[in-house]
């Protein structure tokens, strides 16, 4: 997400069920939380570990 410049989240029912990243050239990056970068990476490494 950290090269993301567009993020749209897509609700049913008010549920998140998915999420449109687009690094868009000439657009400022989104602005991500260092510590959240980190909390991402070791759920993605623990869900591949349980897989």
């Amino acid at each position: 997400m950290t090269r993301a410049t567009k993020a749209i989240g897509v609700y049913i029912d008010e549920m998140l069920v998915g999420v449109l990243l687009a690094d868009i050239e000439g657009q400022p990056k989104l602005g991500v939380p260092v510590l959240y970068g980190v909390l991402v990476e070791v759920k993605v490494k623990a869900v591949s570990l349980l897989l």
